[in-house]
């Protein structure tokens, strides 16, 4: 019996073929005239810490018995093309639940007018719980998916119906299988016996087929030879006529003599390998910036290359140590080894050294409702803030990271060239503080007046809009502010203020309109994921000409805006990507 594996993401009926992070893959298939089992693993559409789906409650699909129904259409009347009310189980093992079916041998005659001698087709498969106390009209739960179906290049002869359905029939290669079975040699089994030292080598078999020993002996091979160091005090892998100890030359490259040994120095006749240049090195750059290792795990679906840096400050030792991260795959978490560089001040250790960023000095606005400090970083757009400090009665004090009592977030604006920073609403009093950064050869001021971004006061939206709430409308670029309203009212649609957001990730349902709407003025673009960690432009031409855009204009009220997205004609898991367009 053959098994067919697969990861079903159960949304309500229905469910899924995905991967285990939830990217869509073809449904599994089956063939007609071969025993099959399925062997469904069956998640929800939610995540954990790690990006894979979560599992399903095995306690909300139990049930007294099952039953499996394969058909093409959706017709009640007709019987479908095959079905089953046995081997059919959901049990769990290691933590996964999982869907166990021994499907019925999908016959020819039941599927050869639909395959019509073409190599697949695709079926409609439904799984139902029953319970002791109910029917198959009043079900416990229903599991719908797709589920390919292949046809066969040969499978021999036809038989009569009342040949076939002899129990004491057996077909040619039944038959044939017995006859093999019967007339074939037990199967051999060699083991190792005694392996022995002796000059000369030698093998012995013992025992009688199918169990025997091998018995080996094997002799010492030779000595390796050791290294000499020449009279002009070079190192030799071969033998020389006099050798003596003396200290040997610089490092230099290996050369092969006339003798056909190697040397590790010059030899006045040598033959030397010719050396090509290394390529390259990479420059020294990041995409992002974290403040705490932990951050890292933000940008762990990233694509290939993508770099993150991390910076501490030591004032003690009077360093700093800047850490790069570089994916090596996009694969979840798959990050190359760290580059570490540690900088030291000028009273560090010896040699010249890159001076610090002198401190950010600043003072508490006197403005109300003042939520961020801002301040120009186009004369060095890499730096990275190392700590918040305020001035209190009792000395310096750092502030905390993402947290009320300190700072909440650092934005950088690439597109305008600034760098804001987020305090929290119950941050101690202060009149006076400072930023500290991490190596630089810059220094930087704060703004006289800190003025939010030019779409500070505007929203964002990004999620997706049902065909219900869509009203009708046959492209993107038609949404109106009134669709934008019913759908977060509806909760498909997320509302927030301007700025950068990294990943989305949203089941919608077919033919509902996957979005991301943002200022004009913003700077911000959007993408979609290509169910492989990729970034890719939605599809303008998805179910209808025009349905879809990418950046085209669309005014809300008196605001300018951009809008990405595509109709979604299937129900599926979609991400979506708004980043600065520096990205």
């Amino acid at each position: 019996m053959q098994t067919v594996k697969g990861i079903l993401m159960l949304s309500g009926n229905t469910g899924s073929w995905v991967d285990e992070y939830g990217a869509g893959v073809d449904a599994p298939e089956v063939a007609i005239g071969v025993k099959v089992r399925l062997v469904i693993d069956l998640r929800t559409d939610e995540v954990d810490e790690t990006g894979t789906l979560v599992p399903i409650a095995l306690e909300d699909f139990i049930s007294n018995a099952y039953r499996i129904a394969v058909d093409g259409d959706w017709n009640l009347e007709t019987d479908p093309v095959l079905k089953k009310n046995s081997g059919i189980s959901i049990v769990q093992e290691n933590g996964y639940v999982y869907l166990k079916v021994e499907m019925p041998t999908p016959s020819p005659s039941a599927l050869v007018q639909a395959l019509n001698n073409g190599e697949k087709v695709s079926y409609k498969c439904e799984t139902a719980g029953i319970s002791a106390d109910g029917s198959e009209e009043a079900a416990d739960f229903i599991i719908q998916f797709l589920l390919g179906i292949r046809n066969r290049i040969y499978m021999g002869g036809t038989i009569t119906e009342e040949v076939q359905n002899d129990p004491e029939y057996l077909k040619a290669v039944e038959v044939q299988a017995l006859v093999e079975a019967a007339t074939r040699a037990p199967a051999a089994s060699l083991d190792i016996g005694t392996v022995s030292s002796g000059t000369t080598p030698a093998a012995s078999v013992t025992g009688t087929p199918p169990n025997q020993t091998l018995n080996l002996t094997l002799p010492k091979g030779a000595d390796g030879i050791t290294p000499h160091i020449g009279e002009n005090g070079h190192w030799y892998f071969g033998t020389v006529d006099s050798g003596i100890a003396a200290t040997g030359a610089d490092g230099v490259t290996p050369h092969i003599g006339e003798n056909g040994n190697w040397y590790l120095g010059s030899v006045d006749t040598g033959v030397k390998a010719a050396g090509t240049n290394g390529k390259d090195g990479e420059s020294l750059d990041w995409d992002e910036v974290i403040t705490e290792e932990s951050e890292l795990d933000a940008y762990a679906d990233r694509e290939k290359d993508f770099r993150v840096a991390m910076s501490t400050t030591n004032a003690d030792a009077k360093t700093t140590t800047t850490t790069i991260w570089k994916k090596r795959s996009g694969d979840h978490n798959d990050w190359c080894t760290p580059f570490i560089h540690v900088a030291y001040s000028a009273a560090g250790k010896d040699g010249a050294n890159a001076a610090l960023i002198e401190p950010l000095e600043f003072t508490a606005p006197t403005a109300e409702n003042v939520e961020y400090l801002v301040f120009d970083i186009s004369s060095h757009m890499a730096v990275s803030i190392a700590a918040v400090c305020i001035d209190t009665a009792l000395g310096e004090f750092t502030l905390p990271y993402n947290s009320v009592f300190g700072i909440l977030k650092f934005l950088r604006d690439r597109t305008h060239k600034k760098m804001y920073v987020y305090f929290g609403t119950q941050v101690p009093s202060y009149s006076t503080g400072r930023i500290y950064f991490a190596q630089g050869l810059t220094t930087l001021e704060q703004s006289e007046e800190p003025e939010p971004p030019e779409w500070g006061d505007q929203k964002m939206y990004y999620g997706y809009i049902t065909s219900a709430v869509a009203n009708g409308i046959t492209s993107v670029t038609q949404i109106t502010q009134e669709i934008i309203d019913a759908a977060i009212t509806a909760g498909t649609l997320v509302e927030a203020d301007a700025g950068t957001l990294a990943k989305y990730t949203m089941s919608a349902p077919a033919y509902s309109w996957i979005v991301a709407i943002v200022p004009d003025s913003s700077g911000l673009t959007a993408k979609k994921d290509d169910g492989l960690g990729n970034k890719t432009a939605f599809a303008t031409d998805n179910g209808a000409s025009g349905s879809g855009a990418n950046g085209a204009a669309l005014t809300l009220g008196s605001d300018g805006y951009k809008v990405w997205g595509e109709l979604q004609i299937v129900t599926a898991q979609t991400s979506i990507y708004i980043d600065s367009t520096e990205e």
